[in-house]
């Protein structure tokens, strides 16, 4: 059996799959708060039943977690403190070491800095509260100590811990080494312990057998622990980003675009990861954009989410307000760029749940044209032309408003379920040769439930908005700033 677990900021997921990419078993649990404590509890409560009810399997388990999010621990792996987050900032420490060179040398290579980055949090950390730094002997990634959680045996010291390259990346990997290894500049600048961080491996790499109590309640003692990977690499994976310019659009609480491309070049919206088969994974990232949509339903409008899609549909095309989202990350990285909403129309005959549609389905538009503009921001980069759109995450669960992506992106789309498990699957097939063949692997385990073709009349609504849409996102960008030097 292989098991494999996503733990996401809100739930853990723990899927059972068969050789043959069936999954026997998918439990879910709940995330009340981001706390290692609650992270072992809610992985014991969906540890799937299968797993006790037939011991004699042989089971490999691997995981993914969110990127950029770690914890400063004992040699025991105990944790000292709570998790630093992916979503935190630093903007206090980010400005006193924006300006080195050494900074601007690692976005050079593909690693964006920003004040959201785990180097600058852990800046700040060893600033603000010396001693905690000082005890910490390991600064370890979420996913890589949920797996050595499962490895060593409690009160047993932690040694020799490696991480997986898409969790290291973030924290300073040069990717542009033949063998991927620490930028060590930037921890000389920032004066950064690089004996703290733990060594070097490939996703899928075999770490262990499970030892500890924890592996033993779950029924998974003397399971083959292997190398993780970060939740936004394993959406790609599972949403068949595999070959040379294929791309997917992860929708959640933020939206990550992917490309699997043969190069690396350096663009202020882009980072990159090592690709398993070969060449790298580029990478954008919107701001907390999927939010707003059950915000204005919850907040706003008093309506269920499940109330939205007819509401949308009921508008006309090309009669919503257009919603603009935050300019915090790509393509601007301006914190100052605020969502907005334009071309507000007050109608006096019109009918509350027709006002409400025009306000939702103008957020739907809105993301479906930064997707699209990020899109094509990596085609363009890397001078190819994708033929379809893998879609994954909790926000393209609207068929309508898939549908407004496909006309938007004009081309094709394929839905993938919102469950990523299998992406951090694919390199230990892989690895352990339980497949030399990908497109097999491919065949058995990413499996798309829907295909949509683009609406050439929607198309043809909505061409020349998705043609100047960049040009009037740049402008709110000049209006928030000229209000910013005025306030």
């Amino acid at each position: 059996m292989l098991v494999s677990i996503d733990l996401g900021t809100s739930s853990v997921k723990v899927g059972v799959y068969d050789l043959d990419g069936n999954l026997l078993e998918l439990s879910k649990y709940q995330v009340r708060r981001q706390d290692p404590d609650e992270w072992i509890h809610a992985i014991e409560k969906a540890a799937p039943k299968l797993l006790k009810e037939y011991p004699s399997q042989e089971v490999l388990i691997t995981a993914d977690s969110t990127s950029g999010s770690f914890l400063m621990v004992d040699e025991y792996g105990n944790p000292l403190t709570k998790p630093s987050m992916y979503y935190e900032k630093d903007v206090e420490a980010y400005d006193l070491v924006k300006e080195k060179e050494v900074v601007k040398e690692l976005t050079r290579r593909g690693v964006i800095i920003d004040p959201s980055s785990p180097l600058i949090r852990l800046y700040g950390i060893k600033k603000r509260f010396p001693n905690l730094y000082a005890k910490t002997k390991w600064i370890i990634p979420v996913t890589t100590w949920i797996l050595y959680r499962l490895c060593i045996r409690e009160g047993e010291k932690w040694t020799n811990i490696k991480t997986d390259f898409t969790n290291a990346l973030k924290f300073g990997l040069d990717i542009l080494q033949d063998t991927p290894q620490y930028f060590t500049s930037i921890y000389d600048e920032l004066g950064l312990d690089i004996d703290k961080m733990p060594d070097l491996t490939p996703s899928g790499e075999f770490m262990c057998r499970a030892e500890s109590s924890w592996s033993e309640n779950m029924g998974l003692y003397d399971a083959s622990v292997h190398q993780g990977m970060t939740d936004g690499v394993a959406s790609a994976f599972a949403s068949g980003v595999l070959e040379v310019s294929s791309v997917s659009v992860y929708s959640g609480s933020t939206t990550v675009i992917k490309m699997a491309t043969k190069k690396l070049i350096t663009h202020p919206s882009v980072c990159y990861h090592l690709h398993l088969l070969g060449g790298y994974l580029a990478s954008t990232t919107t701001g907390f954009t999927g939010l707003y949509l059950s915000w204005m339903c919850e907040k706003l409008f008093g309506i269920e989410i499940s109330e939205v899609d007819q509401l949308v549909e009921d508008v006309k095309p090309g009669d919503e307000y257009l919603f603009i989202p935050p300019g915090d990350r790509a393509p601007f990285y301006d914190p100052s760029i605020k969502a907005s909403i334009l071309e507000l129309k007050i109608s006096e005959e019109e009918a509350r749940e027709y006002t409400i549609g025009r306000f939702l389905r103008g957020v739907m538009l809105g993301l479906s044209l930064t997707e699209d503009y990020l899109i094509r921001l990596l085609e363009n980069l890397f001078e190819v032309k994708a033929t379809e759109i893998g879609l994954s995450g909790g926000g393209v669960k609207s068929r309508i408003h898939n549908i407004l992506r496909a006309s938007i992106y004009g081309r094709k789309v394929k839905i993938y379920p919102d469950i990523i498990n299998t992406g951090p699957l694919i390199p230990v097939l892989l690895k352990t040769r339980l497949y030399s063949d990908l497109n097999i692997i491919k065949e058995k385990f990413i499996k798309p439930i829907e295909t949509l073709d683009p609406d050439l009349s929607l198309q043809r609504i909505y061409s020349k908005l998705r043609e100047k849409y960049c040009d009037v996102w740049s402008a709110l960008k000049e209006l928030y700033n000229k209000m910013n030097k005025t306030i």
